[in-house]
This record gives structure tokens, C-alpha cells and sequence, in this order.
């Protein structure tokens, strides 16, 4: 993982503890950048996306006047 387990593991506790309640933005905040970090983690790292045939790019100038 990106992230250290005890760290997380503590903050989600603290959240599990709060559920009756709003979290701080502080708390709210950290669960959202874990939580991010991880899908993209996920993703774009663990599950990286198989490689496809290259884009070819062009342009196209229209030089006709109006």
C-alpha cells in the first residue's frame, strides 16, 4: 500500500467511533485522500491498463478563404 496500515487503521477507527456524528474536516478530509490514493492506485499501478496500438496524431489546416 501507499500508506502506513497503522495510521489508516487508527484514523478509520476514529471514524467508525464518530459515526453517529459528523467528522472533522481534518478527519473527512484524510479519509478522502486515502480513499483516492488507493483507487488510483488500484487502477493505474497495481492493474495497469494493457498497452494499445500508438494514437497517431494529425492536423488538419483549412486554407481556404472566406
Amino acid at each position: 500500500g501507499v500508506f502506513e496500515p497503522s495510521a489508516v487503521a487508527r484514523l478509520w477507527a476514529k471514524c467508525k467511533a464518530r459515526a453517529a456524528t459528523q467528522f472533522s474536516n481534518t478527519d473527512n478530509m484524510a479519509v478522502v485522500g486515502v480513499l483516492s490514493t488507493q483507487l488510483l492506485h488500484e487502477q493505474f499501478i497495481r492493474s495497469a491498463p494493457t498497452p494499445r496500438a500508438a494514437i497517431q496524431l494529425g492536423t488538419l489546416v483549412d486554407k481556404l478563404s472566406s
